[in-house]
């Protein structure tokens, strides 16, 4: 039950019955975050009435204190969509219970609609008609201006032509009966004006009230009355009528502006109601119970008055939740051996700190970790199976015969496990066409897959292909974040692990009919049985993944990622399950590390198992701790979980270790308030600074704006204030002007938003529409961010394209360039997808991330020019557009998904700052959380460059990045689609220290070769120099498939090229290293490993990941 809580101040009248014109979403008692947030006096977003009324810049206002009375207005088509009662929004889609097909809905029964389109008409044969070419943006006669938030509620104000208008909506309640109220101010009618009030149904008519009072009609349905509307207030220029199905409010110029005009519709049972009507609409007031444009531009009582103190955390430590041991040496213990956990078929192997496997058998534990797989039995042949790699079409093929026996309903695809995944959004299921030959009670099964989600729903199931769920129906689902397999009206196993952490996870089931045994599996380890005794055969089914029934579980579809599905006529212990992922996927493993100041080793050693009768080599891994003559104390950490991840849990050995403080970056958390009085979900969308870097504004995805104040170097009293609600996923924010006087503009998908503070409390009195050209389509892909400031004043900002859909609008998919005073707009560059977070350079460059997909076969960092197309044929320039284009403008560089998953925002460093990496271009990576450096340069007029790591890593997907004045750079970001990082949310800040780091500054490619610039001395000797690089290379293939394989350089098949490094020279400065490559070409993609020695600073090994567009010419010297 959505529960509502006013903040208006309630006002007195004569009668005993009250007005509410405003109330504050507070779902309290719901256990989901978005369940649980308050989001303020207004709701924005996209949200259905019907599927043929969804209000595209909706604002749905709860209107009293239960939240059972709402009404919901279009910004863009300025029309009241809907009046309804029942449980306010029923919030769903991707910034709330995360599927990505469906989109926010009213959650009840509208008493009155007025249809999609325009919601005013102007001039004597004025219609109603739609003339926007495509029905997402502002209409054409009419603009919205923005809201107030005051005592009264919510106050609205929007032009016509010169026109102004305010109005404001309230319901009130009276005897049995209740009526929905409208009232309108118009200043300065130029033109006649009908203003739709609501939408006449089929067999309705509008009727003036006979013997009743002025202004009273009404709405008659085959004869009885349904609907009475009474209208005071406005003099002799308003009248009622109907006008092409609607009844409309009519308006004409007169010398004198009308007063405010009182509209009160309601719902009746017949004309016996219409005496408690009547109550209601004659009652007096002390004061206006809805004043107009007097109180406009008035401030307000605060409504969030509590403040909230914290203290920063410097040089933070994440992670930490892994199973440990503690070890304790005393001064003068003798040397010790440790075993570590062994179980029949390890494999244990010495991984490095960068995660790749070592050929060693004995090394510091502070240089490796042990890393153990598992041999394991030949597996038999499944039943049927699906690596998901398709990535186009309906149908897919299986591995066991290749034959096409799944057919996709609605889904798409994405960056799977390996190669690709089905992407279900919510309403997409996939069905197996060859399953008549199995039956539970009789046959054992095993099913597995990989999958990615962060909310319940079904996996695979067995029932009817349609309809509500069935007696001995099978279903394998997620149920409060748990694996589940139910048997209809038998019973439910459950499991213990939370997998909806949006993260990769194998899961399956084992099902064994003699004992009526199911054994459920995360990740390779058992996580729940049971008995559950069928009771017979089940008829007319099908077998199914992502659905179950219309009515069974709560949530029925699946929404997130599905790979690697394999279904076995057997049941299969851990050993098998583990088989099964590895094959499908990636090997899940085990891993330990040592954490503390010990100089231990890890030992590999083989040994025999005499327990046997014959006896077995077996592989087993120890810890050598040498004898101490001093007290000692660290811990044995263990791991588990795909081999991929295995990074994660490196990085966080390393940010506990004692090497900590000699970090070449340390990393700050600038603490934020999970736990706040309005339960605001905290995942931070962008911000910026306030009063010369001592404050800054910050938004969160779920429509917050944030004032945190105490940003020095000690941040030790960090005062947080919320300051702004219910926006539409704010996911650019910026400030300018004086210090101190800084107007803050934030970026929705509907519009740009100026928030104005009226009476200098603080908090934000008028939501003002900045600008307002911003389209917006439901669907859930189509994101704006980035909001930036140019070096000429204007604004941009990037709008995403829809996902595996063709352009609805102009808008999707480009860079939009906003007037500096917000009057105007015009796209300057297209072909983006997914484009997340954008910097502009003083010479007006910008710079933006793309992520794989449809017309899209890497990731890319763009290079945007004025008139740029950067791939994507789906996107809005492409609108009603049938030839597909043949060129793009190529990137600065490509990034394989397995480098970066998701980039995010870029962000220059100041010149002055940050030492060698002082005026060079970091990119920020949603995806893993990291930040590295971009490489540039420019050959003949191609700007080509890579990426280069940097060990800066933030616990959850960093999106975007701002340089503070005193030279640190501050990061925000959030978790809510596919990342390797997962805390909801988080804000840093970034201090570079005076330990040295070696790394590329600058790469250039030659005809020959390449010539690398790093910021310190190589001394690794000239003979080894070559042997210390290894380098791939490897092209895309662009079209409409969602990515590209890996594409080798001479034939174009699927692999990659090796290039020979055949020598390598130094500068006498030792920075420079010439590389000569006889095979030297250019690839979209190439990959350069090194390891070289340093001096002092010791051995250093990373990689470049970069493109080469165009060679330059190898001059003397070079």
């Amino acid at each position: 039950m959505l529960k509502l809580r006013s903040w208006a101040t309630l006002i007195c009248w004569c009668s005993v019955v009250s007005i509410l014109a405003g109330s504050t979403v507070d779902l309290r008692g719901q256990h989901e975050p978005w369940q649980a947030m308050d989001y303020g006096p207004f709701l924005s977003a996209a949200i259905e009435v019907t599927p043929d009324n969804i209000a595209c810049k909706g604002i749905a206002i709860p209107l009293d204190d239960a939240g059972e009375h709402a009404m919901l207005f279009d910004t863009a088509e300025l029309r009241w969509a809907a009046a309804w009662q029942g449980d306010f929004v029923e919030l769903r889609g991707i910034v709330y219970d995360g599927p990505h097909g469906i989109w926010p809905r009213i959650a009840g029964k509208p008493d009155w609609i007025n249809p999609a389109g325009p919601g005013i008409a102007v001039g004597k044969a004025g219609t109603f008609d739609d003339s926007r070419p495509v029905p997402f943006g502002p209409i054409e006669t009419g603009r919205w201006q923005g809201l107030q938030r005051d005592r009264d509620g919510v106050l609205l104000h929007y032009t016509v032509g010169k026109t102004l208008v305010f109005e404001r909506a309230a319901f009130t309640r009276g005897e049995d009966l209740y009526a929905w109220k409208r009232s309108i101010q118009l200043i300065g009618i130029d033109d006649v004006l009908r203003i739709s009030l609501l939408s006449l149904e089929d067999g309705m008519i509008l009727s003036p009230s006979l013997g009743g009072p002025k202004g009273e009609f009404i709405l008659l349905q085959r004869g009885r009355p349904v609907m009475v509307i009474h209208v005071s207030g406005g003099g002799d220029s308003i009248r009622v009528t109907s006008y092409e199905g609607r009844v409309v409010l009519m308006a004409s110029p007169e010398k004198a502006d009308p007063g405010p005009v009182h509209i009160h519709i309601a719902p009746i049972a017949g004309q016996q109601q219409l005496a408690q009507f009547r109550a209601i609409t004659e009652r007096v007031y002390f004061r206006d119970p809805s004043p107009l444009a007097l109180v406009w531009k008035k401030g307000s009582a605060p409504q969030w008055p509590q403040r909230i103190t914290l203290s920063g955390e410097h040089n933070a430590i994440f992670g930490g939740d892994e199973p440990a041991e503690s070890i304790v040496r005393s001064a003068g213990e003798e040397s010790k051996r440790i075993e570590l956990p062994h179980e029949h078929g390890d494999l244990p192997k010495l991984h490095r700190m960068d995660g790749m496997p070592s050929s060693l058998s004995v090394a510091a534990a502070a240089e490796s970790v042990v890393v153990v797989s598992r041999l394991s039995d030949p597996l038999p042949p499944p039943m049927a199976g699906w690596d998901c790699d398709e990535s186009s079409g309906e149908w897919m093929t299986s591995v066991v015969d290749g034959v096409k026996d799944l057919k996709l309903e609605g889904v798409t695809w994405r960056r799977g496990v390996k190669g690709r995944s089905l992407d279900f959004d919510g309403t997409a299921r996939a069905i197996w066409t060859r399953h008549d030959d199995f039956e539970f009670t009789g046959d054992e099964m095993t099913f597995a897959a990989w999958i990615q989600t962060t909310k319940d729903g079904s996996i695979f199931s067995q029932t009817a292909a349609e309809g509500p769920w069935i007696h001995d129906g099978k279903t394998f689902f997620i149920r409060d974040g748990h694996l589940c397999f139910d048997i209809g009206w038998v019973g439910v196993v459950a499991g213990e692990q939370q997998i909806t952490d949006g993260r990769w996870h194998h899961v399956a089931f084992t099902w064994n009919p003699w004992e009526a045994r199911i054994v459920l599996y995360v990740d390779g380890k058992q996580d729940g049985d049971g008995t559950l005794n069928p009771g017979g055969p089940v008829e007319n089914t099908v077998i199914q993944i992502g659905f179950t029934s219309e009515n069974f579980p709560e949530e029925p579809w699946f929404s997130g990622y599905i790979d690697g599905i394999r279904i076995y006529g057997d049941h299969f212990q851990a050993a098998g399950i583990e088989a099964i992922a590895a094959e499908s996927g990636e090997p899940i493993v085990r891993a330990h590390g040592l954490r503390g100041a010990f100089e231990a080793h890890f030992i590999i050693a083989e040994t025999a198992d005499t327990s046997l009768e014959i006896p077995v080599w077996q592989r087993k891994a120890s810890i050598l701790l040498p004898s101490t003559d001093v007290d000692v104390q660290g811990e044995l950490l263990h791991w588990h979980g795909p081999l991929s991840r295995l990074d994660e849990f490196i990085s966080m050995l390393q940010s506990g270790s004692s090497q900590a403080n000699q970090h070449p970056f340390e990393v700050d958390k600038v603490s934020w308030p999970d736990e706040n009085p309005w339960n605001s979900w905290m995942r931070f969308g962008d911000f910026d600074f306030l009063d010369e870097g001592k404050a800054a504004a910050i938004s969160t995805w779920n429509g917050d704006v944030w004032r945190v104040d105490g940003l020095d170097a000690g941040l030790e009293n960090l005062h947080w204030q919320r300051i702004a609600s219910g926006l539409s996923q704010p996911l650019g924010l910026l400030t300018r002007g004086e210090p101190g006087q800084e107007e803050i503009l934030v970026l929705g998908r509907d519009q740009i938003t100026r928030l104005v503070d009226l009476n200098d409390d603080g908090e934000t009195d008028l939501y003002e529409g900045f600008c307002v050209d911003a389209m917006n389509s439901p669907h859930f892909h189509e994101p704006a961010g980035g909001l930036q400031e140019g070096p000429d004043g204007n604004l941009y900002y990037l709008k995403a394209a829809r996902h595996a859909k063709l352009p609805a609008h102009p808008q999707h998919g480009t860079l939009i360039q906003v007037a500096a005073d917000g009057s105007s707009s015009k796209m300057v560059a297209s072909g983006f997808r997914a484009p997340n977070g954008l910097a502009v350079d003083a010479d007006g460059i910008a710079w933006g991330s793309d992520q794989e997909g449809h017309w899209m076969p890497a990731n890319r960092i763009n290079r945007i020019a004025q008139g740029s197309f950067h791939g994507n044929n789906w996107s809005g320039v492409m609108l009603g557009v049938e030839q597909m284009r043949t060129e793009y403008d190529p990137p600065l560089c490509w990034i394989h998904p397995t480098v970066d998953r998701s980039p995010a925002a870029q962000v220059r460093v100041p010149e002055g700052v940050w030492g060698d990496l002082s005026g060079k271009l970091l990119g920020l990576s949603y995806g893993t959380g990291e930040v590295y450096l971009l490489l540039e340069d420019e050959v003949d007029g191609v700007h080509q460059g890579g990426f280069v790591p940097l060990p800066i890593e933030t616990p959850t997907g960093t999106m975007r990045g701002r340089f503070h004045p005193d030279g640190s750079l501050y990061l925000s970001g959030l978790f809510g689609w596919s990342s390797d990082k997962t805390e909801p949310g988080g804000f840093y800040r970034v201090r570079k220290t005076a330990a040295t780091l070696p790394y590329p500054l600058h790469l250039r490619a030659l005809t020959d070769g390449l010539r690398i610039t790093f910021n310190e001395p190589i001394s690794t000797d000239v003979a080894a120099l070559a042997a210390g690089f290894q380098l791939e290379g490897w092209n895309y293939r662009w079209s409409s498939n969602y990515g590209s394989p890996k594409l080798d350089l001479e034939a174009g098949e699927v692999g990659t090229t090796e290039l020979e490094v055949v020598s390598a020279t130094l500068s006498d400065d030792g920075k420079q290293v010439r590389l000569v490559i006889l095979d030297m070409k250019p690839a979209m993609q190439m990959h350069l490993k090194w390891a070289l020695e340093f001096g002092e600073i010791g051995t250093a090994e990373s990689f470049i990941h970069f493109t080469v567009h165009q060679l330059a010419k190898v001059r003397e010297g070079q």
